[in-house]
């Protein structure tokens, strides 16, 4: 990133991008430089055209980056849960510097393609509204696939690990 470059800021709650400038950079010692490298930690004063809110998950981008969305599918391993998991559980979500509340919306065995997932996803495309599936009772130690939304706005996820909890119930 380099002082001058102009950078899309986003999403916010509604996915959008906003168009902003960097004014000035500082390292983690307070000098103004003029460029941050890849990797390396700094501050930068931006100039938004418009108030925005900055919120985590947020990143600055030269173009709107494919991994922003609201529903997600997930290859999960669960460790421990005394209860059951259904469609409609809520969890809190891990994953990388993101802490977000999400509604699990599907299950599907492990072995499930993705493609099937998304077909099926789009046929049922209401939000609050699961995809048919058949009952699938969810053990410890054992693989599924998970499709979560969010309970607030959209977010960029990294493809990456990600750990969810809620009272004992754990998964990765």
């Amino acid at each position: 990133i380099k002082k001058g470059d102009n950078l899309l800021l986003g999403p916010d709650l509604n996915g959008n991008f906003t168009p902003t400038r960097i004014r000035s950079i500082h390292n983690d010692y307070r000098y103004e430089i003029t460029s941050l490298p890849k990797g390396v930690r700094g501050c930068l004063a931006i100039q938004p055209k418009v108030d925005i809110h900055v919120k985590r998950s947020m990143i600055l981008a030269p173009s709107i980056p494919n991994q922003v969305c609201k529903k997600f599918i997930a290859d999960v391993k669960i460790y421990h849960h005394p209860t059951t998991i259904n469609p409609g559980y809520n969890v809190m979500m891990h994953v990388g510097a993101l802490r977000q509340p999400c509604i699990l919306t599907n299950i599907y065995p492990a072995k499930t393609a993705i493609d099937l997932i998304l077909k099926d996803l789009d046929q049922y495309a209401s939000p609050n509204q699961p995809a048919k599936q058949t009952e699938i009772h969810v053990q410890s130690g054992q693989q599924y696939r998970f499709v979560f939304m969010f309970q607030t706005g959209i977010h960029y996820l990294t493809p990456g690990r990600l750990i969810f909890r809620e009272g004992s119930v754990r998964g990765v």
